[in-house]
């Protein structure tokens, strides 16, 4: 890590999304809130998983926001 650099958190969270278009359509409401975030879907995987990069991570927020769209998500637990 570079000096004066700032960590960036990693949040990952199972989701229902099937669809790439109903993951896009997420994925643009998050960088619109979240401009400096970097996340995606991995539709392959059979969690639907959603992972977001940033350096805060508003999970409330994202956890509203994707319920708002009328998907199921929830934290991955570590483990």
């Amino acid at each position: 890590m570079q000096v004066g650099s700032k960590a960036r958190q990693i949040e990952v969270f199972i989701t229902n999304v099937h669809h790439m278009k109903d993951a896009m359509h997420i994925l643009r409401l998050l960088k619109s809130l979240f401009p400096t975030a970097i996340a995606n879907f991995d539709l392959e995987d059979c969690e639907k998983v959603l992972r977001i990069e940033d350096r805060v991570i508003q999970v409330n927020q994202i956890l509203e926001l994707v319920h708002a769209e009328g998907f199921l998500i929830k934290i991955m637990e570590e483990g």
